[in-house]
């Protein structure tokens, strides 16, 4: 059960006064929380169960914050203030580690002038970037300043799907103008899918931090606020660029489906000047194959030759009348 629970510690860092910090294991994790020394972020991974038992016995955390930590059907974007801190929960890209973004995940966040705590279900890109950063050196003066660097990863994340959306629409593209258009309706289509995904996601996102830098924590210095409204306004100008592939994918799904059409259009020309070409030749094996008394050249033995000469004779008829007429 330790070995676990222990796994269900993704990292935990204690900040001091001084500038230092240290990557703190979970028993010692435990008592900063209770007894604070700096400021502490602990990053917890919810889907290994005995972490939400864990989180379930900090007695000294808000009854709310412990049922949102554990939570993983509260997924909406938001914050609300708590005590003398803010609960929330935030989107984010999943990640797989491998350099591949997938799905919007989840993170909830709880943070104070001494704590910043963070829980998961998958994997996510923002908030591994941070790890990574506080590894290669960062070091926040305060629980703000490490809010407001988690958002500006967060900005950055969907910046990287949004890129890789504007990539696939720019290969799409170079298809429809090469005249391919081979399984490009179903590109698009699952491109205009994700990017309503990905604005049902942004568009709560941003009106959460924008409450939040309206009504920033009390304990919060002028710097946070003005790091945390850059992050907000780096999410503003990734919400416009999705606006921008959205509008992009529209367009070129309508010029996909206008090329569609004409194709359609031409082939239904071809089929009809074929059956223009073969109606006359058509009515003349139907009158001569008549079965009735009377028929000519029932006993011609050239009336065969006669009948296809008729034939070809219609059809170059009809061929000229097409020609006259400009119909091709």
């Amino acid at each position: 059960m330790t070995d676990t629970l222990a796994n269900g510690l993704i990292c935990a860092y204690g900040f001091g006064q001084d500038g230092t910090a240290r990557e703190l294991s979970l028993p010692v994790l435990a008592d900063l929380l209770r007894t604070p020394d700096g400021f502490v972020w602990a990053h917890l991974n919810i889907a290994v169960w005995p972490m939400r038992t864990w989180i379930a016995e900090r007695g000294h955390l808000p009854e709310t914050v412990r049922a949102v930590l554990v939570s993983i059907e509260d997924v909406r974007p938001r914050f609300e203030r708590c005590e003398d801190g803010l609960i929330g929960t935030l989107s984010d890209v999943q990640h797989d580690f491998s350099g591949q973004s997938g799905d919007i995940g989840t993170l909830h966040v709880w943070f104070t002038r001494t704590m910043l705590i963070t829980s998961r279900n998958h994997p996510l890109t923002a908030v591994d970037k941070l790890r990574l950063d506080i590894r290669d050196g960062f070091r926040p003066a305060s629980t703000g300043e490490l809010i407001g660097a988690l958002i500006d990863h967060l900005a950055a994340s969907f910046q990287k799907v949004i890129k890789g959306m504007a990539d696939t629409l720019d290969e799409i593209e170079d298809a429809l103008l090469a005249g391919s258009s081979a399984d490009l309706r179903s590109q698009l289509g699952n491109l205009r899918r994700q990017a309503v995904s990905l604005r049902r996601q942004l568009r709560p996102q941003r009106q959460a931090l924008a409450r939040l830098l309206s009504h920033p924590p009390g304990w919060w210095s002028s710097d946070d606020t003005y790091d945390l409204r850059e992050a907000v306004d780096r999410f503003s100008s990734v919400a416009e660029d999705l606006g921008a592939a959205e509008d992009r994918a529209k367009v070129l799904q309508d010029e996909l489906y206008a090329k569609l059409a004409e194709e359609g259009n031409r082939n239904l020309f071809r089929l009809s000047i074929v059956t223009l070409i073969f109606l006359p030749m058509t009515l003349v094996t139907g009158i001569f194959g008549m079965n009735v008394a009377g028929l000519p050249g029932t006993h011609d033995g050239h009336s065969f030759l006669w009948v296809l000469l008729l034939m070809v004779a219609s059809a170059v008829a009809t061929l000229l009348l097409l020609k006259v007429k400009h119909w091709f």
